[in-house]
């Protein structure tokens, strides 16, 4: 990686790492101890394979030697080039990961423990949980009381990114880790920066990013045929996040069919208020869901507006042990 590109919030993470024997060898500075600084070695070992991605795969790994603050961490491999051979631009992942690691956004997004490479791939160290990502918990839909609770978390990270002038562009159930769930509180965190795009980044032809079923559909309707602005992206984030709160609600998703999607985008279909009904939830989420998914995206609502929702302010009172919920007026 040409040092000149390299954005100085991710030189400042990079590790000092040797792999050798099976072994991840990483030097750590400890505090400062008069003129000179501690240091002392860390040997990590891989444990199991966690999942694999477009570019890379994801691994369990284990310190099994040296003072550590965690036992153990998620690894995330990315090839340095496609199959096509050319250059992976891994550049924005890291930029956007190291930058949301900060402890001030800590509660919202999977935090990165630092980065090294070798000569074929780039690896970033994270947190691990082994409760996995919000999907396995979608068994069956889920009350209301939680959704709000999971919804208003991860809109929460969003307004970080977008008031940061970055974007995901790939959120969905899979993007979101589970911290900690029922009997306690939900607690989820925004995972992979894969595809995350930056404001200054310029603007950018839409080539298929994201998942189907989670792209809104004015990206659908132009790909590669015009150029989209940040706040087209942050926009598309919103209607991502729309998709996601509907699935934790229903258990499926708002259009069972692309073209669904496409004929909504025209305004030729309304907007299936009817599954929402169906599960007899609240007039505050319906009208945020609806919010979120407008056809028009310059209607849809911002992050800032959607943290000022009436929904994310509803205070739903529950025995954590038992399915009976009640929302508060």
């Amino acid at each position: 990686m040409g040092t000149e590109k390299i954005p100085d919030v991710v030189k400042d993470w990079k590790l000092i790492v040797t792999v050798a024997d099976g072994l991840t060898k990483q030097t750590v500075s400890g505090s400062t101890r008069g003129r000179r600084r501690a240091q002392w070695e860390q040997q990590w070992k891989r444990k199991g394979f966690l999942g694999r991605g477009a570019y890379g795969s994801v691994w369990l790994e284990e310190c099994i030697s040296g003072d550590h603050d965690v036992p153990v961490r998620a690894v995330k491999q990315i090839y340095k080039a496609g199959p096509d051979s050319k250059p992976i631009d891994y550049n924005r992942e890291l930029e956007a990961i190291m930058k949301f690691s900060h402890r001030k956004y800590s509660g919202c997004f999977v935090e990165s423990y630092g980065w090294y490479e070798c000569i074929d791939y780039v690896y970033i160290t994270m947190e691990y949980f082994h409760l996995g990502d919000l999907s396995k918990h979608m068994k069956e839909p889920m009350h209301e009381a939680h959704a709000s609770q999971i919804t208003s978390q991860v809109l929460e990270g969003l307004s970080f990114m977008h008031e940061n002038e970055f974007t995901h562009r790939d959120l969905k159930p899979n993007n979101i880790l589970v911290v900690q769930k029922p009997p306690d509180e939900w607690w989820v965190k925004i995972s992979d920066f894969g595809i995350s795009k930056r404001g200054n980044d310029g603007l950018s032809f839409s080539t298929l990013k994201g998942t189907l079923g989670f792209i809104a559909p004015e990206m659908l309707r132009s790909l590669n045929r015009r150029k989209h602005t940040v706040d087209d992206w942050k926009r598309g984030d919103m209607w991502a996040l729309g998709e996601t709160t509907v699935r934790i609600l229903t258990g499926g998703p708002t259009f069972p069919f692309l073209d669904d999607i496409s004929a909504y985008g025209s305004n030729r279909i309304g907007f299936p208020i009817k599954i929402l009904r169906s599960r007899q939830l609240s007039d505050e989420a319906c009208t945020f869901i609806e919010g979120l998914m407008k056809a028009s995206p310059e209607e849809r609502l911002t992050a800032k507006a959607g943290l000022e929702h009436p929904w994310m302010k509803v205070e739903y009172s529950f025995v954590p042990q038992c399915s009976t919920f009640q929302s508060q007026p």
